[in-house]
């Protein structure tokens, strides 16, 4: 009996906390979005991005962002090379299909921490924290003892998804406005059956610097 009262305390939780940060995620969202229009923080680059994100072959998904530079530093070394590091801020919409189990649409705030070498190399680290909707394929209801198909059917999540990525800088060397990076990322999904759970993923994709 204590135990059971225990899960159902505990799925009250993630159901608030489910909600709560929905609602926060999707303003941000919002917010970061509506930044380059209204010309905020103009100083830094700001930066699109598209990428493959999958689990596995058989998990594919998409991804699209964009960053904003909201703080720049460089460091001259002795050989005189020129290290430069960045912080940046921003949001993502991506989706994945899980075959046979469901198709999951994600909206992610985002913000990164970005070294890059005199010769364009690059790694850095970042997390980004929202919104996971998963849609789920062949549900049914009864309704008024009538089976019945139902559509756009799913569970929603909070998701924390920390990130260590590595790639390079075109522009240093080859005069080209991108970015290619490969990311892994852990992403922290809850509430899941009475718990949380998590997953490894790879992205893989491009930056375009806007002029």
């Amino acid at each position: 009996m204590k135990r059971w009262i225990g899960f159902r305390l505990l799925n009250r939780f993630f159901y608030i906390t489910n909600y709560i940060m929905k609602t926060i995620s999707i303003l941000t969202l919002g917010i970061l979005l509506a930044l380059p229009s209204i010309g905020f923080g103009q100083a830094g680059a700001s930066y699109l991005k598209i990428a493959y994100e999958g689990g596995q072959i058989g998990h594919p998904g998409l991804v699209v962002g964009w960053n904003k530079a909201f703080h720049y530093g460089e460091k001259q070394k002795d050989s005189g090379k020129i290290i430069s590091r960045e912080w940046r801020y921003g949001a993502q919409l991506g989706f994945y299909h899980h075959r046979r189990m469901h198709t999951g649409l994600l909206a992610l705030p985002q913000i990164e921490w970005l070294r890059t070498g005199a010769k364009g190399g690059q790694w850095g680290f970042g997390v980004s924290a929202g919104y996971l909707r998963t849609i789920i394929p062949s549900t049914f209801e009864v309704i008024e003892n009538q089976v019945a198909q139902t559509h756009f059917r799913g569970t929603q999540h909070f998701v924390v998804q920390p990130h260590l990525r590595f790639g390079g800088d075109l522009s240093l060397r080859r005069d080209v406005p991108i970015e290619w990076y490969l990311q892994t990322n852990l992403m922290w999904q809850m509430p899941h059956l009475d718990g949380s759970t998590q997953y490894f993923l790879l992205e893989a994709g491009i930056t375009y610097r806007i002029p």
